[in-house]
């Protein structure tokens, strides 16, 4: 008889019990994740919480100052790695700019941070792998930007897509994913970067 590999998920409550922590991002995302985890049985906090199984850290909105804001970042994940090393288990999901990859004018600071958190988030999933732990990223238009730039898809993206992503990537649904940027920008970058920005 075949052993099974894994156990099948329960769709019902993917986090279930789990706690969860919410940093660094938007009103309208904290409330869109914060939402969606309680929906699926996670115990959800907006405020540093060490004993935390999840931890989804957005970017700080202060864009000038991209070092002061790489620093809170990897406080928020420090703050939680311990626990997660003692109990060999964890998640954490940065969400980020796209402008690492798509260079705009105007925007170089916020390309920075964005790079410097990808950089840091795969440094994470190679040094915590060992202990089941596993580091990811959205990479998304935040909704000042939005409209700048241009989707495949008849409509925007809200913060409940961000949501819905960051589900997937704290879930046991990505279990054998780690040190992966998810584009969410709705085919966004199927369209020419030139084109983008220049209406051509």
């Amino acid at each position: 008889m075949r052993k099974e590999l894994f156990a099948p998920l329960s769709y019902d409550a993917l986090l279930n019990a789990r706690h969860a922590v919410i940093l660094h991002c938007s009103g309208e995302e904290t409330h869109a994740v914060a939402e969606l985890f309680r929906a699926q049985g996670a115990h959800v906090h907006t405020e540093p919480f060490p004993r935390a199984d999840i931890l989804v850290c957005g970017e700080p909105q202060d864009e000038n100052f991209p070092f002061d804001a790489m620093r809170q970042i990897s406080a928020a994940a420090e703050h939680v790695l311990g626990h997660m090393q003692a109990q060999c288990s964890g998640s954490l999901v940065f969400l980020h700019s796209p402008y690492s990859d798509h260079s705009v004018p105007g925007q170089a600071a916020r390309g920075m941070l964005s790079g410097a958190i990808c950089a840091y988030m795969r440094a994470l999933a190679m040094q915590y792998a060992k202990y089941n732990i596993r580091a990811n990223s959205i990479a998304a238009p935040f909704p000042a930007n939005a409209d700048a730039l241009m989707q495949l898809l008849p409509r925007s993206g809200c913060a409940q897509d961000l949501a819905q992503a960051a589900l997937f990537l704290a879930s046991d649904m990505s279990a054998f994913l780690t040190g992966q940027t998810l584009p969410v920008n709705g085919g966004g970058y199927l369209i020419g970067h030139n084109q983008c920005w220049t209406g051509k």
